[in-house]
């Protein structure tokens, strides 16, 4: 192997689509679908800082990235997996209804009933289409029919409003025009128009970076950008945290957005630790396996196999509910 598998990330801003809705009446309401008691902490607007909560085990956190992610098109398993390790050092960090939370995760961890879990613990809902349905926001709960998805978000439980054209949105947004609209570092935040909303990202220096608001192909665009020094990695929609190298044990240098920074790996997860593999430095758990290759994760009779940040572990897909496990989709997960 001569370096970490690169992946595309889907936008979180986006529908999301295929989740198994078997034995599921797609007429009835996501609020009649069960709701887990995940505490009171909901799925709104994220906090600055670091996720997951070092309160949650690697066990439980890949058990419910396999749950989440094999009810989700645009959610694989090794897609959350990250995700929830790194996703507060996205270089944005924009509001998305698709976060999940402390309590959620461990919800997820926990479930016994596959995709119907994913419903009962975040309030999103997707499923195979049985027919034509108009966009629609009803009691804040977002639906849409798309090509052979039906899907339903509980925007007003996740914390953001229901748009019956965008979707889940972030409370109180204030209305934009792209064309117009200057990007700007406001409170030491990337401020930008996105979908005709003013929207802003993560609080730079809670991620060690520096908000930065600099000329490009599209003119002046804000981002949070590394102290360190410039490097040629890294970008607005990349996972800038798989690239970099290992400065010793546990501090990983990365780059984000033109610019170095470091970071201890321990920020991310306290059982994480600098690893090396290709030539390049990731904070994961071992070096036996890529930890952002979508096609490192396989079948093992009902196990789904997966690389667990550089660490091969299998998890088994009846125990959470599911009826197996399937390659289909060109990766591995567990089938609905």
């Amino acid at each position: 192997m001569t370096g970490l598998g690169r992946f595309t990330r889907f936008g979180l801003v986006a529908c999301v689509i295929a989740c198994g809705g078997e034995g599921r009446d797609s007429d009835s309401s996501i609020r009649d679908m069960g709701v887990m008691d995940v505490g009171a902490t909901d799925g709104g607007p994220q906090r600055d800082g670091f996720v997951p909560s070092e309160a949650l085990t690697p066990e439980e956190l890949l058990a419910a990235s396999v749950v989440f992610g094999s009810c989700l098109n645009d959610e694989a398993t090794v897609l959350k997996l990250v995700d929830v390790y790194f996703g507060d050092m996205r270089p944005h960090n924009w509001p998305s209804p698709y976060r999940l939370t402390d309590a959620e995760l461990r919800c997820l961890a926990n479930a016994t009933d596959g995709c119907a879990d994913v419903v009962a613990c975040t309030g999103i809902l997707v499923e195979e289409s049985t027919g034509s349905c108009a966009r629609s926001c009803t009691d804040g709960v977002w639906e849409l029919c798309e090509e052979s998805e039906h899907v339903r978000i509980d925007c007003e439980r996740r914390g953001f409003s229901c748009d019956v054209e965008r979707g889940c949105v972030p409370p109180d947004t204030t209305p934009c025009d792209r064309d117009t609209f200057a990007e700007s570092c406001a409170d030491g935040r990337p401020t930008r128009c996105i979908g005709e909303m003013v929207l802003q990202g993560a609080l730079c220096t809670e991620l060690g970076l520096e908000c930065r608001v600099e000329e490009g192909a599209l003119g002046d665009r804000a981002y949070c950008v590394g102290p360190e020094g410039s490097c040629e990695e890294g970008g607005e929609y990349g996972y800038y945290v798989e690239t970099g190298t290992c400065v010793d044990a546990d501090r990983h240098q990365m780059c984000a957005n033109g610019g170095l920074f470091t970071r201890s790996c321990a920020d991310f997860h306290p059982e994480l630790s600098c690893q090396t593999m290709g030539g390049q430095g990731f904070c994961g758990f071992g070096s036996e396996c890529d930890p952002f290759y979508l096609g490192g994760v396989s079948c093992d009779g009902s196990n789904v196999v997966v690389c667990e940040l550089g660490r091969t572990t299998s998890v088994d897909c009846l125990s959470l509910g599911f009826t197996g496990c399937t390659s289909e989709r060109g990766w591995s997960e567990c089938s609905r």
